[in-house]
């Protein structure tokens, strides 16, 4: 009769000495790979496009202009000049507003704002609005890159009272669910200018506490982006620079270096997709620590006082790449618990507008709709899109025309 084979102490030693093994060759390879051209991935502005603001974390520098500059993998990909408007607005150049305008105060994130790409939704909105409703439409951009549920509702409270708009939308994606509230500030380290991140309300933070937005870097034009990113693989020394510069600044972006004997890198690019997720300061993206808005008063004040508001204001889920390629809003187990909250809000004025359907059905080249492969903002095409979805479904949503005669304002189609 067989005996059952016994392994010998020695060949699992053997085999667990070979896995170890296989583990931290592959941990120094990728972390070889990342050190190289793969850590190598930023944006440049050439000057600060926000100052700090307590209420709202921050503002969008009125009037200032600014070169900005994709660098992915080492290699430049995409250049622009970004301008803000008289208002700390972005998008469309809404220089004023008429009495006779049908005015829409938009909100939102980065897929609102986009300064570095200059692509929005709101920057198609108006024309298609103002095509089927046959009267003049002003959209006001005061989305906010970075901003989170919480600060787009108190922003928007804070800018309905000022401007006393006819519709207000704001726009998020569900990484805006559970974001925390953060500030920007310019500050002068070591005679260099930093735009910084904190979670805290000061103008001032601790270097220990904060993380650069973006390069600062004067030097920067739009005449050398355009020429290095249309020829990226070409060696600039201004490009070198730039690289350097990067990663000075990344040592004081992270809690821990690369070389960190503490953080397997390989590891949280498998499970977190970000291979720095565990040596990433708290300042990056910060999460909010509850799962139920009703713990929030501000937000909780906020939503209340938007709800009384004589005026629809809708608040518009925008799909990102993953959601459109799952055909499903994609959210973690906190972004559910939070969006359940979240929904709990929608009474009075406030209403919830869905777009994924709709976008999903306008085009199946979903690549397009964002600014692949070098970063996942919408792009030309894909604003354009949602601009068309955030229409149909407003107005799907509105009353006729004459209910829209609110704030002192006469519907130009009505003739008075």
């Amino acid at each position: 009769m067989n005996q059952p084979r016994k392994f010998k102490p020695a060949k699992i030693v053997l085999l667990l000495s070979a896995l170890v093994v296989a583990l931290i060759t592959a941990e120094v390879a990728y972390r070889l790979y990342i050190r190289s051209r793969s850590f190598l991935s930023y944006t440049v502005a050439s000057n600060s496009l926000c100052e700090f603001d307590h209420a709202f974390g921050y503002r969008y520098v009125r009037n200032a202009v600014a070169t900005t500059l994709f660098v992915l993998h080492a290699s430049p990909t995409h250049c622009g000049n970004v301008s803000v408007g008289p208002y700390s607005n972005l998008g469309d150049g809404v220089n004023s507003w008429e009495a006779t305008d049908l005015k829409i105060l938009a909100f939102g994130d980065s897929f609102t704002a986009n300064p570095f790409s200059g692509f929005s939704w709101t920057n198609h909105l108006a024309e298609i609005l103002r095509k089927s409703r046959d009267e003049n439409v002003s959209v006001m951009n005061f989305g906010g890159d970075g901003y989170g549920i919480l600060q787009m509702a108190h922003f928007a409270n804070a800018m309905v009272k000022e401007y006393r708009p006819d519709i207000v939308i704001v726009a998020f994606i569900m990484d805006d669910l559970n974001r925390a509230r953060f500030w920007r500030t310019m500050k002068r380290i070591n005679g260099e200018d930093r735009l910084l991140t904190t979670t805290q309300p000061t103008s001032d933070p601790d270097l220990s506490m904060a993380e650069d937005v973006t390069m600062i870097v004067p030097k920067l034009t739009v005449e050398w982006c355009r020429s290095a990113a249309a020829e990226p693989n070409k060696r600039y020394p201004f490009l070198r620079s730039l690289h350097e510069q990067f990663r000075r600044l990344a040592n004081d972006n992270f809690r821990a270096g690369l070389g960190s004997l503490y953080n397997v890198f390989l590891f949280h690019r498998i499970v977190h997709q970000d291979p720095f997720h565990s040596i990433r300061k708290p300042t990056h993206f910060p999460k909010m620590s509850t799962a139920e808005f009703e713990q929030d008063s501000t937000f909780v004040a906020d939503m209340l006082a938007l709800s009384t508001q004589h005026i629809p204001i809708y608040w518009v889920m925008l799909p990102t790449w993953d959601d459109l390629n799952a055909g499903k809003y994609v959210r973690d187990a906190q972004q559910q618990r939070l969006f359940e909250s979240f929904t709990e809000f929608m009474k009075g004025s406030n209403k919830l507008i869905d777009v994924l359907e709709s976008v999903g059905k306008s085009t199946e080249a979903i690549d397009r709709l964002f600014l692949l492969p070098y970063d996942r903002h919408p792009s030309e095409m894909g604003s354009r899109v949602f601009a068309r979805a955030i229409a149909s479904k407003v107005q799907e949503n509105s009353e006729p025309a004459t209910s829209w005669e609110t704030n002192g304002r006469t519907s130009a189609s009505s003739g008075s």
